[in-house]
């Protein structure tokens, strides 16, 4: 399914800023890890529209 497709690098995108803002906090960076929520903002919307989008698709 195409929308479920469309779906895989957004969601390892997601998961890969997730990391990133953990290691930062862990190293003490907290100013950088809040500055990386804006992506993480930004590709959650993302996925959320891919996830409606496949929901779409399915009925």
């Amino acid at each position: 399914m195409p929308a479920f497709q469309q779906l895989e690098e957004p969601h390892r995108r997601f998961h890969e800023i997730v990391r990133e803002i953990y290691q930062l906090v862990c190293a003490g960076r907290q100013q950088e890890a809040e500055a990386a929520f804006s992506s993480l903002e930004d590709i959650s919307t993302l996925v959320l529209q891919k996830l409606d989008d496949l929901a779409k698709s399915i009925r």
